[in-house]
């Protein structure tokens, strides 16, 4: 296994819950958070076939980047969104450090997660 498809792995519930948590809580004045989400579920199921291999997710991880602002917070954020975004964020970080590319976007690890307007 990879410290990016453990990571996943470990957090998949508290992923699962949170993504799908903001798409219920942010929706209205956030609507990126259905692609996140959407993004996210093509991440787990490509992580569940790796059988704990580096799967091929830079292209999701950076769309959530590029949706996210580079992972910011709102201002009218819950706790949830923000530690959902900061998981991701986390597991963008891994995928990077461990190989793995983004698709044209800053690197996650570079990312500063403020709060915007």
């Amino acid at each position: 296994m990879t410290a990016f498809t453990d990571y996943i792995t470990a957090n998949l519930d508290r992923l699962d819950l949170g993504t799908f948590a903001i798409t219920r809580a942010h929706a209205a004045h956030h609507p990126e958070v259905f692609d996140v989400r959407r993004n996210y579920e093509t991440i787990r199921d490509r992580v569940a076939a790796s059988h704990g291999a580096q799967p091929q997710v830079g292209e999701e991880l950076a769309q959530i980047s590029r949706l996210t602002g580079g992972y910011a917070i709102p201002d009218d954020a819950c706790m949830t969104l923000e530690g959902t975004y900061r998981m991701l964020q986390e597991a963008h970080r891994l995928y990077e450090a461990e190989g793995g590319a983004g698709t044209g976007t800053e690197s996650a690890a570079d990312a500063d997660a403020v709060r915007v307007q």
